[in-house]
């Protein structure tokens, strides 16, 4: 299994987007996630482009540990031996249930790449920026009264 990932964002006050390209290479079939929020950090948008697939593959039904390969842009992400090995003040949660997925028997093989290092990677790069936009507001039209 291999999850590409990608979140995109720029601070607390504006929105983020994540997306994600999972592939089985098992049965061959590639599968896309992809999310928002109104207000976070570009960390959490990084956080979730991975926790969002992976919480969904730890719900399958499997014998024994599923080896997943993640890639990512992220070097937080990508630290070894595991993207969520150390819990930092900010995303309590979504590191607490990153240490869940790791209970829950999927082995994790980070991998850092640059953004447009290859196809899959300026794909998921495009649908993390295009789900953040849309959940930005649309400007708001300011008028003056005399």
């Amino acid at each position: 299994m291999r999850v590409l990932s990608d979140g995109s964002g720029s601070g607390w006050h504006r929105p983020c987007g994540w997306g994600s390209a999972v592939y089985d290479r098992c049965i061959y079939k590639v599968w896309t996630r992809w999310g928002g929020l109104t207000r976070e950090t570009v960390n959490a948008a990084e956080a979730m482009s991975l926790l969002d697939p992976l919480s969904e593959l730890s719900a399958r039904p499997r014998r024994g540990v599923l080896a997943v390969a993640l890639v990512t842009n992220s070097q937080m992400s990508a630290r070894p031996p595991r993207p969520w090995a150390s819990r930092p003040a900010a995303g309590a949660g979504l590191w607490a249930r990153g240490q869940a997925l790791l209970r829950d028997g999927l082995a994790l093989s980070p991998h850092h790449r640059p953004r447009n290092a290859t196809p899959w990677r300026v794909f998921v790069d495009a649908l993390s920026k295009r789900t953040q936009l849309q959940f930005t507001p649309p400007p708001m039209a300011i008028t003056r009264q005399a």
